[in-house]
């Protein structure tokens, strides 16, 4: 927790400083970049980092981890050709088709690792890999600037950051997994399809995420260029600290709690926390709307400007991705993660269509319309998987207690 606070806390202190550096076009490039390493990243381990930490017994840890390695080098080399497709026409493909691989097996190995120290609980450790990770980042895009001052800097920077903190700091912790790793391959298939309810939800939702937000920074790109995609990622990294700290604490705490209780009270429980959560993330939102644009305007340069006609747009959306924490947790409590899978695929499909719609018949709203309009309908999806993820549950509980 206090390692997750200073990373926060760490990246909003470099924003000011990056952004005097790097002009939003570069950032932009930069974050085009992050968005599509995060294609493969996000399910580079299978989602079994979730798996590892959990109490399993040393044969079953073993298995986990062997698959774990077996799907971090299968996806890190499915990211060049597929790279390779994505950015064949960006200014310099072969530097981002190598650094997209190598972000995505070393952004892996590194969760790994953290993975890793939690199962051992090593939380001082855990905390200073968390740390150590962003702050080199950080300090390494600073000090290279002055050598080479473009957008590849902030990319090299980013990738040599995970290799300090899985082999400077986690050295003798790494040499000890690798002598213990052993690829057999129906060893890895067996163990795959005897946890798939395990791991094979989790990685299709997390992939139909990371698609759905590339789909929306690339909308901004089509639409308005590397330089809005520049203010649109900038204000998105700021205004979602809220989330992070009311939605996914009070998810994590859910997990533990909704486990030891039955569906009726299970039900009762999110219902009260949805609403809890509603007012604190409509009170959040509305004074980050409200003394965000004077911040930007004093603290940001006058070509980061472009950051605040983003703010609204996106708070509508985040405010409402708070609200839906308590039903996920529910849906994973009770292993029936069907209705997060349909909001996502169906919010996806919808930015598909805006986008597509937006670009073909050359609609004139511009960028910030376009996000208007996917952040409502994506607040539509959220309450409507509210509502029936609740109707549901509820149905059940009443039939269990009949």
């Amino acid at each position: 927790m206090k390692g997750g606070v200073l990373v926060i806390l760490i990246n909003i202190a470099s924003y000011p400083i990056l952004t005097s550096l790097y002009s939003p076009e570069d950032y932009g490039l930069f974050s085009i970049f992050l968005y599509t390493s995060m294609l493969f990243s996000t399910i580079s381990l299978g989602r079994l980092e979730l798996f590892i930490p959990s109490q399993l017994c040393e044969k079953k840890y073993k298995l986990a981890f062997n698959a774990s390695i077996n799907n971090l080098l299968f996806v890190s080399l499915l990211s060049i050709p597929i790279g390779i497709a994505i950015l064949y026409s960006s200014e310099s493909p072969v530097f981002q088709v190598l650094s997209l691989s190598l972000v995505v097996f070393l952004g892996g190995a590194n969760q790994l690792v953290i993975s890793i120290l939690l199962r051992d609980g090593n939380y001082a450790h855990y905390n200073a890999t968390l740390i150590s990770q962003v702050f080199s980042s950080v300090t390494l895009q600073l000090v290279l600037y002055f050598l080479f001052p473009y957008w590849e800097t902030l990319v090299f920077g980013y990738m040599v950051s995970f290799l300090f903190s899985i082999f400077c700091l986690n050295r003798k912790l790494v040499v000890n997994l690798l002598s213990n790793y052993k690829f057999d391959y129906f060893e890895y298939v067996i163990f795959l399809k005897e946890n798939k309810k395990s791991w094979l939800p989790n990685s299709f939702q997390s992939l139909l995420n990371v698609v759905s937000i590339y789909i929306l920074a690339q909308g901004v790109n089509v639409l308005g260029g590397a330089k809005e995609v520049g203010y649109f990622s900038l204000c998105h990294k700021l205004l979602v600290i809220p989330v992070r700290v009311f939605g996914n604490s009070s998810k994590q705490a859910l997990l533990k709690e909704l486990s030891l209780i039955n569906v009726e009270d299970a039900f009762r429980t999110v219902v009260k926390t949805t609403c809890l959560l509603g007012v604190l993330s409509f009170l959040s939102f509305l004074i980050i709307g409200l003394v965000a644009p004077y911040i930007i305007k004093h603290v940001f340069g006058e070509e980061w400007q472009g950051v605040i006609d983003y703010i609204f747009p996106i708070s509508i959306w985040l405010s409402f991705t708070v609200l839906y924490t308590p039903t996920i947790a529910l849906c994973n409590v009770f292993k029936d993660v069907r209705g997060h899978l349909y909001y996502e695929l169906i919010n996806l499909l919808s930015r598909v269509v805006i986008l597509a719609f937006f670009y073909y018949y050359e609609v004139g709203f511009g960028v910030i319309n376009y996000l208007y309009f996917t952040s409502a309908l994506s607040c539509f999806l959220i309450l409507l998987f509210i509502f029936f993820a609740l109707f549901y549950f509820r149905r059940k509980s009443a039939y269990e207690g009949s």
